[in-house]
């Protein structure tokens, strides 16, 4: 290996990156999480669960738009992706901390099958499942918004899993099957970013991928979001 080709500068200044907003106190996730996330994890779920009953026997929508909300986390967890590897710097601020993992997963990818499911779910849970469980509920008088707003309540919790999931050396039968049948993203679909950080950005299906990377998706996105800080790319 050429120690001073460019991918091995990048690790080693990510790395170092890290080490030193470690030493302010910005940490990577790890570990399987703090009391209070699993707190806030089991309480979204118990309120995922009421939903669902409150809201599925009287929602004739409630499977119809099961596939559309699929592909639409799928598209979201690309784009939620792609932003914090492209247009966050790792920091102390909020969405800084965020972007720490992000490149922190770039650096070590194999580590996040060791984060815990409470430590990996918390920030979905809290920032989208709690938010849009409740629009389910207050808007189930329009029974097509309210069985949208349920679906991504109640799956955006799984996209750090798919995610862990196409890292895992033994993911598990079921987890096989449904990678299997594409209803979860697939190790080697999701090979491809790590062979390339340009591309294949989603990780809840991989569904979106093909389409977004063949038709320059995200190298738009770049020239619209460097247009809009005034640094046209």
């Amino acid at each position: 290996m050429d120690m001073e080709s460019a991918p091995f500068r990048e690790t080693v200044s990510g790395l170092d990156q890290i080490l030193d907003l470690e030493e302010t106190g910005v940490k990577v996730a790890r570990g399987k999480g703090t009391g209070l996330q699993k707190t806030a994890v089991i309480a979204l779920l118990v309120y995922g669960l009421f939903a669902v009953l409150t809201l599925v026997k009287s929602n004739i929508w409630i499977l119809l738009v099961l596939p559309v909300v699929i592909l639409a986390i799928d598209f979201l967890s690309g784009f939620v992706h792609w932003f914090f590897d492209t247009q966050v710097q790792p920091s102390s601020t909020f969405l800084g901390r965020i972007a720490i993992d992000f490149l922190d997963h770039h650096i070590r990818p194999r580590r996040t099958v060791d984060v815990g499911f409470f430590m990996s779910a918390w920030r979905p849970a809290v920032m989208v499942s709690l938010p849009f469980l409740t629009f389910a509920l207050l808007l189930k008088g329009n029974p097509l918004a309210s069985a949208v707003a349920l679906w991504i309540g109640c799956l955006s919790m799984l996209v750090p899993q798919t995610h862990k999931l196409a890292h895992h050396p033994v993911p598990g039968r079921l987890a096989a099957t449904f990678q299997s049948a594409r209803l979860m993203i697939q190790p080697g679909s999701h090979q491809k970013h790590h062979a390339d950080n340009k591309q294949s950005f989603c990780v809840f299906t991989g569904w979106f991928n093909p389409i977004l990377d063949k038709s320059g998706f995200w190298r738009r996105m770049e020239r619209f979001f460097a247009t809009m800080r005034g640094k046209p790319c």
